[in-house]
């Protein structure tokens, strides 16, 4: 390890074991003194990231005497006593070697669900606030929803808001039963074609798989849908109300709010979506719908 100036840093006794024990610690530039000494260079070893190394006298005792150099002035994000690990906002890439100057990416840590723009140097999570999840916190945890608070992200679904004794306490649900408006279809974040393949029960909750056919909107989306099969979970009491009604083999057309993201990438569909089977007089109104909140603008209503 090369090390600047080193031998005019310590004194006669360091020298002395220098010359002894064959350790290099020098500057780039050999000089002839340097070799009358009769010292062997070993160069930096800073992984492509610095030419500048010191000699560390506790570094080379706990060495076992095998080496004691120092990298200073890292270059391109890293650290370190071989500029060999990302310094703090940064974690490494793993795609690239360590001696790229590529090594190190910037942490990505989302503004609003996580706790600080620092994140896991080696595997770049960030530390996410309560109910949030992801390598960059951008997501909710299962049972919880977005909420438009800037503190407080990702919010508990409160279970007694889910929970009808009976029929007769189910919530006014956007179904069939109410005709689509430009209103109901400016409110909504997402508005998708899809067919139903599959049901399964998980505790209170029931996950529908639905094969995204088409996409009419998704303005504000958090998450980008594809057209691909896509989760959505409604919780057991909403299935017994109907609300939304579902049937595996059925198309309906989905109209949802992007505030109830789960945390694996899929959605919860309950009273406040409009779920309506799908048929050319549904597809007829939804394009008279589209024509109409593009003339009457939908940030005004």
């Amino acid at each position: 390890m090369i090390a600047s100036n080193c031998l005019s840093r310590f004194n006669m006794r360091l020298l002395e074991l220098i010359v002894l024990t064959e350790i290099l610690c020098y500057s780039l530039t050999i000089d002839s003194k340097s070799i009358k000494l009769g010292i062997s260079f070993i160069p930096c070893n800073c992984n492509k990231h610095s030419n500048k190394c010191n000699f560390d006298k506790d570094v080379y005792k706990l060495s076992g005497g095998k080496s004691g150099g120092v990298c200073r002035d890292c270059n391109h994000n890293t650290d370190g006593r071989y500029c060999n690990y990302c310094k703090e906002g940064y974690y490494r890439d793993q795609t690239q070697p360590i001696h790229s100057r590529k090594a190190c990416k910037p942490c990505a840590c989302d503004q609003y669900g996580s706790r600080g723009r620092v994140c896991n140097q080696t595997t770049g999570q960030c530390t996410c606030k309560e109910g949030v999840t992801g390598l960059t916190c951008n997501k909710c945890l299962f049972e919880y929803q977005r909420s438009s608070s800037p503190v407080a992200p990702c919010i508990k679904i409160i279970a007694g808001l889910n929970q009808f004794a009976d029929v007769k306490e189910c919530p006014e649900c956007h179904n069939d039963r109410k005709s689509l408006t430009v209103k109901r279809y400016c409110k909504r974040d997402y508005a998708v074609k899809g067919k139903v393949l599959s049901r399964k029960n998980f505790k209170d909750w029931a996950k529908f798989e639905v094969s995204i056919s088409e996409i009419y909107k998704q303005s504000r989306a958090i998450i980008k849908i594809g057209r691909t099969i896509q989760s959505f979970w409604v919780t057991l009491n909403h299935v017994k109300c109907r609300c939304p009604k579902l049937r595996i083999g059925r198309e309906y057309l989905i109209l949802m709010r992007g505030e109830v993201m789960k945390g694996d990438g899929s959605f919860i569909l309950d009273h406040n979506s409009y779920v309506t089977l799908w048929n050319t007089k549904v597809e007829t109104k939804l394009i008279q719908t589209i024509d109409k909140s593009v003339s009457q603008t939908c940030g005004r209503l």
